[in-house]
């Protein structure tokens, strides 16, 4: 049954990662590698109520050099025990590079709402994340922050797949695909596709690290300029409850 659920994981990764490759074929495209750390933390309040945040510093390997760094947080409902959602908000600090002006850091503030959906079949567990961004973006003017933002919606679907192979660890996959919305795009409203493979290991109950592989591909605003991105990224997700019922459970 192991040696079955990872076939089909990576037969459905495949499939996924196929169709960034076709759209890639005869266009401008930039190759690059990035590496991302993540602290993400679950504070139970309830069973019903969570607070999320997440911390996540991007960097690129070659060079070596700050691509973006981010807070986000948002409130959780559980609707049911596979129906939640929340609304939050997300500060970023992207950096952009140019040989001639060095290194500019943009601001973006970015509330967003979302609904999260999951069902399992046999082993394996499915879920569809629903996401709508309002995305506050710094204007730049000759390589230098302008006084105002720029402003478009962004719609994001994900749908994961994860597949327990041992006691404690986990194989997780996921594709999502996101798509700008607004009347100042003209070009991309395709904006990005993220495919992702990794592997989950618990090492305690509130505690646990993950470590995988991104291919991210993003078209540029021009409509003709792609990004396609090599990552690895390591998450350490962090559970702390609050919930006497919760405690009672862990204890």
């Amino acid at each position: 049954m192991i040696k079955r659920g990872v076939i089909i994981a990576v037969l459905v990764f495949k499939i996924l990662d196929s169709g960034s490759t076709l759209m890639a074929q005869t266009k401008n495209i930039s190759y690059g590698d990035q590496w991302w750390l993540r602290y993400y933390n679950s504070l139970e309040f309830s069973e019903k109520w969570t607070l999320l945040t997440e911390v996540d510093n991007r960097r690129f390997f070659t060079p070596d050099r700050q691509q973006l760094f981010l807070i986000r947080t948002q409130l959780q409902y559980n609707f049911m025990k596979k129906i939640s959602v929340s609304a939050g908000i997300a500060y970023f600090l992207q950096n952009q590079h140019s040989e001639e002006f060095g290194s500019l850091t943009v601001p973006e503030i970015r509330p967003h709402q979302e609904l999260n959906i999951k069902n399992t079949i046999g082993k394996f567990n499915i879920s569809h994340r629903y996401k709508i961004e309002e995305r506050f973006i710094r204007n730049t003017e000759n390589e230098k922050l302008a006084d105002s933002y720029r402003f478009n919606l962004r719609f994001r679907y994900q749908i994961g797949v994860d597949f327990s192979i041992l006691e404690k660890l986990k194989l997780r996959i996921y594709d999502e695909i996101l798509l700008n919305i607004g009347r100042n795009i003209q070009y991309n409203v395709f904006d990005q596709n993220r495919i992702y493979a990794g592997l989950k290991y618990n090492i305690i109950k509130s505690l646990s690290i993950e470590a995988g592989y991104m291919h991210w591909f993003q078209q540029r605003s021009s409509g003709k300029d792609f990004n396609s991105w090599d990552i690895v990224r390591v998450t350490i997700y962090h559970t702390i409850s609050l919930s006497k019922k919760s405690r009672n459970v862990a204890s």
